[in-house]
């Protein structure tokens, strides 16, 4: 059989030709293409395959005396397919050519197994996002946090939305609860059962609780305890982010219901504002005199918003992203202080943003959250 360009290419391609003789290098050219050719285009056709050659030239071949090339009288190159030697030069041709299709041909394997996996990944992806967004998620308040409550503040994060219940309204918590399909709170276990909830293993719970209870100062083991007002506090940027507990009995206690429900109130917007960037970022802030450190939690779903996924993502796209840093958002307008800019980069612990003609580098701890820039309509 004929050689194929494929395997010329296969076995000529960025290889060293030095020790192959220029009359196989030849005669190869001509059998793949078929046809004869100048002694100019079989040299220009050998270049682009390879550098790593002696250069062709019709001085050559006067020195050829083979059987199967030879020159007509316009100067081409001819070969003569049925001549014996072309089966050896053949023979010779496809063994060079072997090692070059098998690697071509596990590559290409390869690639589409790379392809299909990302197709796969990209359908499951959509698919837990969908189940991510259809999942009902609330965040609890329970006050006291430990012990038998006697208030509470519910927070439907679809609905945007809290209600609470004092005293006698604790009965109807249960049922409410139990609508929900993820549940955060500070001690969230010991809270459902609080509230008379065992069946626990019903919900995807998230912990709200500090990750670590002390972080060592000194060398002499001087301890910094990390309380939860501390770390919600130092990621949310919320300055009394739980009320005292005196306060709300003293509340409870003189009938005040109306400043124990704004306080209950405030505490679970607080706490989901600390979920929120948990879940946005893998992990909380600690930020106390010089430290300022990161703790890692789990808190996300799959198929829940990432900030560096979405980061890269809009880089890759050169699309524009809606960003709040710094504090977390307001919770009436969460978007009142979010600012339109474009992604020129991304670096290991923080991020290049432009916007309004201005480039700067923010670290990415302090984004509180994120979203695709809506696009303008039309004429507008």
């Amino acid at each position: 059989m004929p050689l194929t360009k494929a395997e010329v290419r296969w076995a000529f391609g960025q290889h060293s030709l030095y020790n192959l003789s220029a009359i196989r290098q030849a005669a190869a050219v001509l059998d793949a293409c078929a046809q004869p050719m100048s002694i100019e285009n079989v040299e220009s056709y050998l270049s682009d395959l390879t550098p790593y050659r002696s250069p062709l030239s019709a001085a050559d071949t006067h020195y050829w005396e083979k059987s199967y090339l030879h020159v007509d009288a316009e100067g081409r190159l001819w070969l003569n397919r049925t001549a014996p030697e072309v089966r050896a030069m053949r023979r010779a041709i496809r063994k060079l050519a072997r090692p070059s299709q098998v690697w071509e041909a596990r590559e290409q394997h390869w690639q589409r197994v790379s392809e299909e996996r990302k197709a796969n990944l990209s359908a499951e992806r959509e698919r837990q996002q969908r189940d991510a967004v259809q999942l009902r998620r609330a965040v609890l308040r329970l006050v006291p946090e430990h012990g038998l409550p006697t208030a509470a503040a519910l927070l439907d994060v679809g609905a945007h939305a809290v209600e609470t219940f004092v005293g006698d309204e604790l009965v109807r918590l249960p049922a409410v609860v139990k609508k929900f399909d993820l549940v955060a709170a500070l001690w969230v276990r010991e809270a459902l059962h609080a509230l008379g909830i065992s069946d626990q293993d019903r919900f995807r719970l998230v912990d709200l609780q500090p990750p670590r209870k002390t972080r060592r100062l000194n060398r002499e083991g001087r301890l910094l305890a990390i309380t939860p007002q501390l770390l919600i506090s130092s990621t949310t940027g919320i300055n009394r982010p739980l009320g005292d507990s005196a306060k709300v009995a003293t509340y409870l206690a003189t009938g005040q219901i109306g400043k124990l429900r704004r306080r209950i109130e405030s505490d679970v917007k607080a706490l989901f504002s600390f979920y929120h960037y948990g879940m946005l970022q893998g992990c909380v802030r600690l930020r106390w005199g010089f430290l300022d450190e990161v703790l890692p939690v789990d808190w996300a779903v799959p198929g829940d918003v990432h900030l560096y996924e979405m980061l890269d993502e809009c880089h890759a796209r050169g699309t524009r992203v809606d960003l709040v840093w710094g504090s977390a958002p307001g919770w009436n307008d969460p978007w009142s202080r979010a600012r339109s800019v474009k992604v020129v980069s991304l670096e290991a612990y923080y991020v290049v943003i432009e916007g309004d003609g201005q480039q700067w580098s923010l670290p990415r701890s302090e984004i509180q959250a994120i979203r695709p820039t809506a696009e303008a309509p039309k004429g507008a």
